[in-house]
């Protein structure tokens, strides 16, 4: 214990790099001054072999910031949401994402790298909130928990200087990743967390005796009729009907911005439970692999529930976009990353080893925007595309990232 605090001990600082100060960086992010910020989306479809005309016809759409209106925000990271299919061929019993597929018209959507997989959910969530990368922090380390001590700025400020009102929600534990500090700290102006869905009683014991199908009883007995839960979780069908709800009940008076971090789609992936039927097998390659059976079907079910949000905004008025995004690929058997990938997990060579570190992510609206794919875009880039899709405002720091990505 006392050798593995020891080790650890090099997490607690960061080195400053050479060259490091205001004045550097006011430099740095300064130098494209007078020049037209890049929009990433166009920056990626030439990089993907678009005629630079036609690049930028795709992102000529007037944006709703451009006609005076700020439109309703809602950003989901969705809990190990992936395409798998990234790692390489196989073939399932139905199809899992038929709706993402499906997706054209107002959508933007892709392949985003992250920094972890199969755990540190947070990581990616502060590079999607922060806009800084984690390639600048000790390895194994949480930005959260040891980096996020102060007033942090981000997406949450921005649009909060831009009179949007700021609401976190995260159907589990408060007390997870510290959020509780960290979204005070980015200027959240409230937290809605599974103590504010379900009677502290239930949890209490729950949290005592760990029986996870006594915990599902009770919530189910306690809640019919809600579809609350999947397996032990708080279900998207669930999650997305409280941010429909949120949105109803907001502040009419602002734009509404919501972040929402999931849970249905957490590991383990090994435990049958009845109230989740699990409808898609892998039939190729041929093997025993009863985790990806259950992550593809839990996948299947978060792509319903994404169509059901979706018609549900597009009924609506109000301009709105909503941004869904994995945080991490999930811990499936490493057999099947290996008969995919046609390497051992063990011997894979970077490049091979990067596809492991991608996620999907979606930006829709219900109303016109830009449409295109981004093959590759790294989170952290995310909220700067979000902010140019619907015509806002940007800190130069937003400014500097588009030509960064360029």
């Amino acid at each position: 214990a006392v050798m593995e605090f020891t080790l650890n001990t090099k997490y607690l600082w960061l080195n400053e790099p050479k060259g490091y100060g205001d004045a550097d960086i006011r430099e740095l992010v300064h130098q494209y001054d007078g020049e037209d910020t890049p929009h990433i989306l166009e920056t990626a479809l030439v990089r993907q072999g678009a005629s630079p005309e036609d690049a930028a016809a795709a992102v000529s759409v007037e944006t709703a910031g451009a006609r005076g209106e700020r439109p309703n925000i809602i950003v989901v990271m969705n809990e190990s949401l992936a395409d798998l299919r990234v790692d390489g061929e196989f073939e399932a019993s139905e199809e899992f994402m038929p709706f993402y597929d499906s997706l054209t018209e107002n959508t933007i959507k892709g392949n985003a790298y992250v920094s972890v997989f199969g755990s540190g959910t947070s990581n990616t969530e502060y590079e999607f909130l922060t806009g800084n990368s984690m390639a600048f922090m000790p390895a194994g380390s949480n930005a959260y928990q040891a980096f996020v001590t102060e007033e942090q700025p981000g997406l949450t400020t921005t649009l909060l200087e831009q009179g949007y009102s700021a609401d976190a929600f995260h159907p589990y534990n408060r007390s997870s990743w510290n959020r509780t500090n960290v979204y005070k700290a980015m200027g959240f102006s409230s937290f809605i967390t599974i103590e504010d869905l379900i009677d502290n009683e239930i949890l209490q014991s729950y949290r005592t005796n760990g029986n996870d199908y006594m915990f599902i009883r009770r919530v189910e007995s306690h809640y019919p009729d809600e579809n609350m839960l999947l397996r032990k979780y708080v279900s998207d069908d669930y999650d997305f009907r409280k941010v429909i709800e949120m949105y109803e009940n907001r502040n009419a008076e602002q734009p509404f911005y919501l972040f929402n971090v999931t849970m249905q789609n957490h590991s383990p992936y090994d435990r049958t439970f009845a109230n989740f039927d699990e409808t898609i097998r892998l039939t190729s390659p041929a093997g025993d692999y009863r985790k990806v059976d259950q992550y593809l079907s839990l996948v299947k079910v978060t792509d319903d529930d994404f169509r059901n949000l979706t018609e549900y905004f597009k009924q609506q008025s109000e301009p709105t976009i909503i941004l869904m995004f994995g945080d991490h690929q999930p811990y499936v058997e490493s057999e099947f990353y290996s008969e995919v990938m046609g390497q051992p997990v063990t011997e894979m060579d970077e490049e091979t080893l990067q596809n492991r570190y991608i996620t999907n992510f979606v930006l829709w609206a219900n109303y016109p925007i830009p449409s295109g794919r981004i093959d590759a875009i790294s989170v952290n880039y995310l909220s700067t595309l979000l902010l140019q899709v619907a015509g806002l405002e940007m800190t130069d720091y937003n400014r500097y990232l588009a030509h960064l990505y360029q």
